[in-house]
């Protein structure tokens, strides 16, 4: 892990004009980066044009920002895009000139070659807009696109007024030339034909992005890692997800009601790195126009997202391993109302972050409407990051109080995501570890278009009393084994531990198992629960664990499931020890009579990645080795067959 660097030094650099007098008794400011008054400024693009700086995302392996000005210049009569993305060290908010290549020669900028980087300027249309980096360091950009109805064909330069294409770039290092990832496969003119819509409003002329405006809201998660294939060989494959949503468009007669889902595509004849896999649709309106941050990378991760207007919420994504792309309704799990404990209000930007080796969850939620959007003179004072512990998201509670405030008296009614007024438009996060202590601190770096962009760091460190590693549920024998790992605690009185059979909407209380107080020492946990009619006749059941303090408080951990009804009359998968597991799992099952039976190991897609068993069986138990070590990290299914009769287990692969 590492060591905390720094200790809330309150540096503030490249101010311009007065700072914002309200503090905060959670967070210190680091620094601050207002638009300069001087042309010979390094931050100078701050204050050239409306619009000038519109994402950024935090690079953990760098420790670097990166900062999208999505730029136009003027030639003759023309506008032409000349998008630039700035590095700045997140420690200090100077521009970092050592890494990075730009046109120039020079550091401090990503490389940014105009004849890569394509799709031009039109109004409410960028090349480049949104940016995220990957869990392996791989930078990705997005551009924002919407249809132009009212634009005359001069305006176009030389193109015409399309949807798109929305188009995704990814830098594999900050000095490596971009390489165009994904593109829309087709676009339609909305001057040469007017719209048409189906049932839910999205339009029906694009072959894959139905909906007339992407790019206001983007995440990435995942990286690259290596499996087996069908034939035995080792090959490299790539978890990355990107999911990416659109804002509200007033000429269209409906607003964005889906989230899009993309995927490495694995196809021999692929046209781009990746493809559409899911369409998340909703029939609530602007589902997550300004905001989404999905909770991991896999099929059935979740998804925060945010629309300014409705509250926060979580959904489903809940991809298959059948053909893509796929089409999916989501149904709104969690809602955190204005006037919850929570308090969230409608956010904006949102980033989402969990802790290793402990339940914590937290939701970054950011200010999402000015205080008086109608008056361009009132001073916005809605400016502000907050954190939302979403442990339990039913539960959930404001965790710190909010960053300060960035707002002033500059609210250009033609700056901002969605042409109106400038708000929070992008917001990402940075964890610092004691490796001694169990203690954390966070840091925020918040984006306001027009306004600025400060880094906040917690003011004290954040103790986690209970390191929490691995948590596990398994069939074996006629009961649900729950095994989990402590790696540390600090006045631990104990676990309760909880039980669902309605997919988390409501838990009972199954038992207390003691906890050891205050040590250093790992140990790890276990608790059966016995088969019962109810989880034969449901087939699944969720549980998790509410850690409890010596004071009282407590803290609830990630649920865990496991599938009853794919228990056979006729054979059993008993489990696997370990799991998680890093290279190796032992897997054990039964046969009650001798039978041609196959056991197999599947990827999170659906993909035979493992042959284990195939052929004929005698009758009674059997254990079998998986050597996962050239398999990415993730979920992976073992299937045993036998006729008709399947039996399935979850393994988990942690590097």
């Amino acid at each position: 892990m590492k060591r905390v660097l720094y200790f809330g030094i309150g540096l503030i650099l490249f101010a311009v004009g007065p700072l914002p007098a309200q503090q905060s008794r959670d967070w210190d400011t680091l620094w601050i980066n207002k638009p300069p008054a001087s042309p010979g400024h390094p931050n100078w693009f701050m204050s050239t044009r409306d619009r000038t700086y519109t994402g950024l995302a935090y690079d953990r392996f760098r420790d670097v920002l990166y900062i999208v000005n999505p730029d136009i210049t003027q030639v003759q009569n023309y506008w032409v895009p000349t998008p630039r993305i700035h590095i700045w060290d997140a420690a200090t908010g100077v521009t970092n000139t050592g890494l990075g290549r730009a046109l120039n020669g020079m550091g401090g900028q990503l490389p940014v070659p105009l004849d890569t980087v394509d799709g031009g300027y039109i109004h409410r249309r960028f090349s480049l807009y949104k940016i995220d980096v990957d869990d392996e360091g791989r930078i990705y950009a997005c551009n924002l696109v919407a249809p132009i109805f009212e634009a005359p064909p001069q305006m176009c330069m030389g193109q015409d007024t399309t949807q798109g294409p929305w188009q995704v770039y990814r830098w594999d290092t900050p000095s490596s030339t971009p390489r165009r990832v994904y593109a829309t496969l087709r676009t339609y003119n909305p001057l040469l034909s007017p719209p048409q819509y189906d049932s839910v409003g999205a339009t029906k002329y694009n072959s894959e992005m139905t909906w007339s405006r992407w790019g206001d809201a983007f995440d990435v998660v995942g990286k690259r890692g290596w499996e087996r294939d069908s034939t035995g060989q080792t090959v490299q494959v790539d978890s990355t997800r990107m999911l990416v949503s659109g804002g509200p468009y007033c000429k269209q007669n409906n607003t964005n009601r889906e989230v899009n889902v993309f995927v490495a595509d694995r196809r021999p004849a692929r046209p781009f790195d990746f493809r559409l896999g899911v369409r998340v649709r909703s029939s609530l309106e602007g589902i997550a126009s300004h905001g989404i941050a999905t909770t991991g990378p896999l099929p059935f991760s979740e998804i925060w997202m945010d629309n300014a207007i409705r509250v926060t919420t979580l959904n489903n994504q809940n991809q298959t391993s059948k053909a893509l792309p796929q089409n999916f309704t989501m149904s709104t799990n969690i809602a955190l109302s204005e006037d919850s404990a929570s308090g969230t209000g409608p956010s904006g930007a949102l980033a989402y972050m969990q802790f290793p080796h402990t339940a914590l969850r937290l939701l970054v939620c950011t200010d999402a409407r000015p205080t008086d959007p109608f008056d361009a003179s009132t001073t916005n004072y809605n400016t502000t990051a907050r954190l939302i512990d979403v442990t339990n998201p039913v539960q959930a509670t404001r965790f710190l109080e909010s960053t300060p405030k960035l707002g002033y008296n500059h609210m250009n009614v033609n700056a901002g995501v969605d042409g109106l007024y400038n708000y929070v438009t992008d917001v990402d996060y940075k964890l610092e570890f004691d490796e001694n202590s169990s203690r954390v601190f966070i840091t925020l770096f918040v984006l306001m278009s027009n306004n600025g962009i400060a880094a906040f760091r917690t003011r004290n460190a954040i103790v986690i009393p209970v390191e929490l590693g691995a948590f596990t549920a398994a069939l074996r024998d006629d009961a649900v084994q729950l095994e989990w790992e402590v790696l540390a605690e600090t006045d631990n009185h104990g676990f309760e531990v909880q039980r669902s059979f309605d997919a988390g909407r409501s838990w009972e209380i199954l038992a207390f198992v003691p906890g050891r107080g205050t040590t250093g020492t790992p140990t790890r946990y276990t608790y059966a629960d016995p088969l019962t009619s109810a989880h034969r006749a449901l087939g699944k059941a969720r549980y998790r664990l509410r850690q409890i303090d010596t004071d009282g408080t407590s803290t609830l951990s990630h649920a865990v499931e496991v599938a009853i009804a794919s228990v056979s009359a006729t054979f059993t998968i008993d489990g696997n020890y370990p799991n998680p597991f890093t290279d190796r799992t032992s897997i054990a099952f039964t046969l009650r009579e001798a039978a041609q039976t196959t056991l197999a190991v599947y990827s999170s897609l659906g993909e035979r990645v493992a042959t284990l068993v195939s052929g004929w069986r005698d009758a009674g138990p059997s254990r079998v080795t998986w050597d996962a070590s050239a398999c990415a990290a993730g979920t992976y299914i073992v299937r045993m067959t036998n006729g008709s009769n399947v039996a399935e287990r979850c393994l988990t692969i942690v590097r």
